[in-house]
């Protein structure tokens, strides 16, 4: 989000606004960029001879998904040939919030470019076939009825 005030294109506004997000997996990491950042900030404040406040408004820690779901997730993937990956997630994906309070995972597909969430986001029939076999197969596996790793608790 970017607010600027003024809010005109033929006026230098004199003051602006603006948020980011940042993520990443391993705490001590998203610690150092927001340390990245607010030096950054400082710098350019000095720099410029300007006032710039940086402020934490948000925090959302990493939720950890079931390990046991994540492995039965990534034995279907490769019991039916399809590419997978291990993605750590901060997004606030309704299997985060579940994950909070009973084992969860979560199944992504790929989308083209690689872009999600966002109105140009485009996935073929194929890729979310593959997702909904790894997601049949996984959910099966895990009520001990079929799958690659069929009975483990």
């Amino acid at each position: 989000m970017l607010q600027a005030e003024p809010a005109s294109r033929n006026i230098t506004p004199g003051r602006v606004w603006f948020s980011l997000d940042t993520r990443h997996g391993d705490t001590a990491q998203l610690e150092a960029m927001g340390a990245q950042i607010r030096a950054r900030a400082d710098a350019l404040a000095a720099e410029r001879g300007v006032s710039i406040a940086v402020a934490e408004f948000w925090r959302a820690p990493p939720t950890p998904f079931d390990s046991v779901l994540v492995d039965r997730v990534q034995a279907a993937a490769e019991a039916r040939g399809h590419a997978w990956t291990r993605m750590p997630t901060a997004i606030y994906h309704d299997a985060v919030y579940c994950a909070r309070a009973v084992p969860a995972a979560l199944v992504f597909c790929p989308c083209h470019g690689g872009i999600s969430h966002n109105e140009a986001e485009s996935i073929t029939p194929a890729w979310a076939g593959a997702g909904l076999e790894v997601l049949a197969d996984a959910v099966l596996a895990t009520a001990g009825l079929a799958g690659p790793r069929a009975g483990q608790a």
